[in-house]
This record gives C-alpha cells, sequence and structure tokens, in this order.
C-alpha cells in the first residue's frame, strides 16, 4: 500500500540536486510529480514511465497519497520531462497522461505502440535502449 510520507522520508534520505536524474515507474511516476510539485528543488532530468496517479480511487492505495496539485511549471525545476507511455497500456495510465501533459507544460512524450505497462511481462526482455538513450543524451 503505498504510503506518501513513508516513500517521501526514504526518498529525502537521498541527496538529491542538480545533477540528479529521477526515473519514476507507474506509481513511482505519480510520486515524482507530486514530490516535485511539493518541493522547490532544482534536479536533472527527470523520466516518467507510465505515470499512474490513482484516478480511480483503488482499494488498498491510501487515497491521501495523490492529493496534490500540479505545478504547472514544474519543468523549470529539471533540466528536462520525459514521459513514456505505450498505446497498449491500461486505460487509467493514458488518463493520468493526459492529465499531466494538460497540467504541466513543456513534457517531451515519447509513445511506443507495444510496451504495456514497461514490464518485463510486457516487453519481453529486460533492455530498454530507449530509456537508456533518453537518460544519457
Amino acid at each position: 500500500m503505498p504510503n506518501y510520507a513513508v516513500w517521501k522520508r526514504e526518498f529525502e534520505r537521498f541527496d538529491i540536486g542538480p545533477e540528479t536524474i529521477l526515473v519514476g515507474h507507474s506509481c513511482g511516476g505519480g510520486f515524482l510529480v507530486r514530490w516535485l510539485s511539493e518541493n522547490n528543488v532544482q534536479v536533472g532530468k527527470v523520466v516518467l514511465l507510465a505515470p499512474w496517479l490513482d484516478p480511480e480511487k483503488s482499494k488498498g492505495v491510501d487515497n491521501n497519497f495523490f492529493k496534490f496539485e500540479m505545478r504547472k511549471d514544474l519543468v523549470n525545476q529539471t533540466k528536462g520531462i520525459t514521459l513514456f507511455v505505450s498505446k497498449d497500456d491500461d486505460s487509467d495510465i493514458q488518463v493520468n497522461v493526459e492529465k499531466i501533459l494538460s497540467n504541466i507544460g513543456d513534457i517531451k512524450k515519447i509513445k511506443f505502440d507495444n510496451h504495456g505497462h514497461f514490464t518485463l511481462h510486457n516487453m519481453g526482455t529486460e533492455k530498454f535502449p530507449e530509456l537508456l538513450k533518453e537518460i544519457i543524451k
């Protein structure tokens, strides 16, 4: 059960600054959007893979986890935000992607046809050269 206070405490144990590259998958992507929205911290690149914000208020999820307002200028705290999404991922992910893109300006979107939720099961491989390329460029 994701708990924002617990995740935040663990996350902030690390030295996060202008050279830090942040990659968040699914709920982790939603966490990064909230954490950056609530903290005026400069970071390096941010990559969101199939970010999830729990639009349906799922059972087993702390309903306070995603109670926040996205900062429209969030990208200004970063060296760029890239969002990865696959057409064959679940509909709630598609809703979240559109919500993020409509609320935060200047996000680069990379769309795939058959990567599902970017898991080994969906992709059939541990290799993800597009992600590596985005991180190191």
